[in-house]
């Protein structure tokens, strides 16, 4: 994920406003990519992940 991350980050910090950047693949619903200025942790980006995918079930 990392160049899409990195392009996430750079969105992030050139539009105004902008908290969270992500990149989900409409086909299978995954998640591609994210970057966000909250600082979430690991365990939150995979609930939004998991989220995306349509999953109602995360085992952390």
């Amino acid at each position: 994920m990392g160049k899409i991350d990195d392009a996430c980050r750079e969105i992030v910090g050139n539009v105004d406003g902008a908290i969270a950047c992500g990149v989900v693949d409409l086909d299978s619903g995954m998640l591609l990519g994210i970057h966000n200025t909250a600082q979430y942790t690991q365990t939150l980006n995979e609930i939004v992940a998991a989220a995306t995918q349509g999953k109602r079930e995360l085992t952390c």
